[in-house]
């Protein structure tokens, strides 16, 4: 995405917020994911999007940082058509959170309840899962 010709910085006020006849697919003939979508939500109240997986909620957040445009409608913040402000400027006023957390690959010697056998670090000094390495990030155990 690339800012406009004529572009113009967002301006954050109350925090309204329309969707217009949004109409959106990720291939020029192929399903609407979104297919002639109009809300508007009010300053200050909380509005929950729930749907089943694959409904376009993350479409519709994607579509709400322009990081992609939809092929009919607009999206209005405050009165500014999205389309027609700075990218930049947009996307310093709000954030979005992942769908799903972070996995951790965790051996499994460190989550086990059962005694644990010393480990080898790459110098070879042994190491215990047990015990950290150093105590308040000072020194060193051998």
């Amino acid at each position: 995405m690339q800012d406009k010709p004529g572009a113009e910085a967002f301006v954050p006020r109350e925090g309204a917020m329309a969707f217009e006849h949004l109409d959106f697919s990720y291939t020029p003939h192929g399903p609407k994911i979104l297919d002639d979508l109009s809300y508007s939500f009010t300053p200050g109240k909380v509005t929950a999007i729930v749907a089943r997986a694959g409904m376009g909620k993350s479409t519709l957040l994607n579509l709400m940082a322009r990081l992609q445009d939809p092929q009919g409608g607009r999206i209005l913040i405050d009165g500014q058509d999205i389309s027609r402000v700075t990218l930049a400027s947009l996307r310093r006023t709000w954030s979005k959170s992942p769908n799903f957390p972070s996995l951790w690959a965790i051996p499994s010697a460190l989550i086990s309840s059962s005694p644990r056998p010393t480990q080898r670090t790459p110098n070879g000094r042994g190491v215990s899962p047990d015990r950290p390495l150093a105590s308040s990030g000072k020194g060193r155990r051998s």
